[in-house]
């Protein structure tokens, strides 16, 4: 079976978590053959895997494709006749969802939608579906389409997938430290979250504010910055914050070096837009043996093994990190746990093979 993934762009340094999903799912297939959207003259990596490629990108874009790569998409796909079926993920928006559902109309083709990450509302979400079945990526999501949808839709649920993390060298994780200024024995609390499209910087912020004493715990916010607005509220955080307390790592190279060097990682977050509905970062920093503190609300509250916290409690923020800081034992239970829900429901090798499971479904009928 030819699965054809549409996505946007799939290329190295894969910081985004939609270009992520579509690698591990389409590189652990056990038997299906899948062609991924690359970029034209960046394919060599996808040959490494046993990937196809489709270079119909002109560069990676942003945070979204320009609007001439998406119409030299929809063209691709009115000339695809090789492929089985078409597997989309991606955020989805109005207008993509309304071109790809004429497409699939016109080519009369099996399509599998995964919702890449969760929209701000899920009122009216039916415009931003087209697929044949939906797959969700969270409990949280699934129950909301669905009672949206009132069952008029399949919706499924399918874990977002991690392939096999190779932990970093000391060297890779002393060089990050180095590079944000903090010494080698330094406590490192690290927020892989976003600035601007939730609170959970401005949470983080007020631990880090709450944090008394000599202590050498230093917070970290590693933060890609996807809209110009990040800027700004960085900027506002770095003249609130004790620069002894704080470091802003922007985006780095990898977010493994820093994440293996961490002491705890933090993820008090309302709001999954723009996100994979439970971020890679986390998912990679339980894979690494670094335990987590997570809000009690959200899919992030589906996370078995991190300490959950009410969003909004601080205190109750603070105290969780002081316990993972200062209990080895909680700690070594926490990443045990977290590590065996890694195996059980993340690895790419058993999510790829229930999508496989679905294709086959699908063109069956």
């Amino acid at each position: 079976m030819r699965v054809l993934f549409v996505s946007k762009a799939v290329v190295p340094p894969f910081h985004d978590g939609s270009q992520v999903l579509v690698k591990e799912i389409a590189s652990a297939l056990p038997s299906c053959r899948a062609r991924i959207c690359t970029v034209r003259g960046q394919n060599a990596w996808a040959g490494q895997l046993g990937l196809d490629t489709l270079p119909v990108y002109s560069s990676p874009g942003g945070f979204a494709p320009v609007l001439v790569d998406n119409a030299r998409m929809g063209a691709a796909l009115l000339a695809d006749f090789s492929s089985d079926i078409w597997h989309f993920i991606f955020a989805p928006n109005p207008r993509s969802c309304a071109v790809a559902r004429v497409l699939k109309a016109l080519r009369r083709m099996p399509v599998l939608q995964t919702i890449a990450s969760p929209p701000k509302s899920f009122e009216g979400v039916e415009q931003l579906l087209f697929g044949d079945v939906v797959v969700a990526q969270s409990e949280w999501t699934k129950r909301r389409l669905l009672a949206e949808l009132r069952g008029e839709r399949e919706v499924v649920l399918v874990r977002p997938p991690l392939g096999n993390i190779v932990r970093p060298e000391l060297g890779e994780q002393l060089a990050v430290r180095a590079a944000l200024g903090v010494s080698p024995t330094a406590q490192l609390v690290v927020y892989p979250g976003d600035l601007e499209f939730s609170r959970g910087a401005e949470r983080v912020a007020s631990a880090a504010e709450g944090f008394s004493g000599e202590s050498d715990v230093v917070f970290v916010f590693a933060c890609r910055k996807k809209t110009g607005r990040a800027v700004n509220i960085e900027a506002g955080l770095r003249q609130r914050l004790s620069p002894s307390r704080v470091r802003f790592a922007g985006e780095l190279p990898s977010l493994l070096p820093l994440l293996a060097t961490a002491c705890c990682v933090v993820f008090p977050v309302e709001e999954l837009f723009a996100k994979v509905d439970i971020p890679i970062a986390l998912l990679e920093a339980m894979d690494l043996g670094v335990p987590l503190v997570v809000s009690d609300s959200g899919p992030v509250s589906e996370l078995r093994g991190p300490l959950s916290v009410p969003l909004d409690d601080t205190k109750a923020l603070l105290q969780a990190v002081t316990k993972l800081l200062e209990a080895p034992n909680l700690c070594t239970a926490v990443t045990g746990a977290q590590k065996e829900h890694i195996e059980n429901e993340f690895r790419s090798k058993g999510v790829a093979a229930r999508y496989e499971a679905l294709y086959h479904g699908l063109c069956a009928r």
